[in-house]
């Protein structure tokens, strides 16, 4: 696990910022992203958002196994709520070619691929890369997003 300090950004911008960094092991399908969200998450403003040159599209997914139609899977809880028990769905997604991008160290413990996580003391944000998880899909990381922290002007494009 690679673990670097950033400023803070939103939740939409982070996943962005993921996208840009990560390159898949298959061409997206008609240059689409699916980026999956489970309930009780908030929304994701992305629909419709292109980042290099694919449009990301959100979808509500009720079960685990839902998660084999997704790009993306982001486990973003909302505001003051506890984090829920991603494990089943980090399971369904197993090896398979999916980024997931959680909030909190557990998250990448129980095999997230990105895991952004808030410094109690400064509250400051850090995110972590969890490259077993990544190389196992066949995702291929950007080495910039292992020596540096994300541009401060991070933008969804």
């Amino acid at each position: 696990l690679v673990s670097l300090p950033v400023v803070a950004m939103t939740s939409e911008t982070w996943v962005t910022s993921f996208i840009r960094f990560v390159e898949w092991p298959r061409t997206a399908a008609d240059n689409t992203f699916i980026v999956c969200q489970p309930p009780d998450t908030p929304e994701l403003e992305l629909s419709g958002k292109e980042v290099r040159g694919v449009t990301l599209l959100v979808l509500r997914v009720a079960r685990p196994r839902d998660v084999s139609r997704c790009n993306l899977f982001v486990a973003w809880p909302a505001a003051g709520k506890p984090s829920a028990d991603w494990q089943p769905w980090l399971a369904a997604i197993g090896d398979a070619p999916v980024l997931s991008i959680g909030f909190g160290e557990r998250f990448c413990e129980m095999g997230g691929a990105m895991c952004v996580t808030t410094n109690d003391a400064t509250g400051r944000e850090n995110y972590r890369v969890n490259l077993d998880v990544l190389a196992r899909a066949g995702f291929k990381v950007n080495a910039q997003l292992l020596r540096k922290q994300f541009p401060r002007q991070a933008k969804t494009e």
